[in-house]
């Protein structure tokens, strides 16, 4: 039974494996905007069920209040003028402001846990999901796998560059065809860069909008028993 536990870890409140190793390639999941580390974290049993990894569920530095007795967290703040004409989020060509800021915290976040790039599985859902990538583009090797649920590309010109140094990349990308939030078409571009640039990349559409439904974990957990 995998066992989770809170931990500070390069300024970040995180959820991780009680009993860290470092013979098991390390995965590391980012939540969307408004969850938390817990949001992610029940993933861990599912896709790992003979514990051959260790886990870490960082918590987004962003606070975002839904309720007055309550907050939730971000990766980046939320730009209201972000919407296009379908109301869905259109980063295009620009990096939102305060990504870089949060890769800089994964950044250091995989500094202090001694992680090589090579054991490392690093991935998240929608904001985290792009955040991870942005990481994942930044490293000096690539990592083991990374892992796109629901995410968009952005920046475009940037990523596409930066991807032709990670030609060894295997990448798991997940999208809902009626997602109101984040574009299925600016999904399947970046399926595109990926799958120009990229060693394997698995893109797997399904019937719904901005979740992870069963089919996706599934799938998810087949792709990284295969890679790792």
């Amino acid at each position: 039974m995998l066992g989770l536990q809170f931990d500070r870890i390069a300024g970040l409140d995180v959820l991780r494996t009680d009993r860290m190793s470092a013979n098991r390639p390390t995965a590391i999941l980012l939540h969307g905007y408004g969850a938390d580390f817990q949001d992610l974290a029940g993933l861990a049993s599912y896709l790992d069920q003979h514990t051959t990894l260790n886990w870490v569920f960082p918590n987004g530095s962003e606070l975002v209040a839904f309720h007055p007795i309550s907050s939730r967290r971000a990766w980046f703040p939320f730009e209201k003028d972000i919407f296009d004409e379908r109301n869905t989020i259109d980063y295009g060509l620009t990096i939102p402001p305060g990504l870089d800021a949060a890769a800089d915290r994964i950044q250091a976040l995989l500094k202090e846990l001694h992680l090589n790039p090579k054991q490392l599985i690093l991935g998240g859902f929608s904001q985290g999901a792009i955040v991870s990538c942005h990481v994942a583009l930044q490293l000096p090797a690539s990592p083991k796998i990374l892992i796109q649920l629901t995410s968009n590309l952005i920046g475009s010109s940037l990523w596409q560059r930066q991807l032709k140094f990670h030609k060894d990349l295997r990448i798991f990308q997940s999208h809902g065809r009626q997602d109101p939030i984040l574009s299925f078409e600016k999904a399947k571009q970046l399926h595109e860069q990926f799958k120009m640039h990229c060693k394997k990349v698995e893109f797997l559409p399904f019937d719904g909008g901005h979740e992870i439904p069963p089919t996706v974990i599934d799938h998810l957990r087949i792709f990284i028993q295969t890679n790792i």
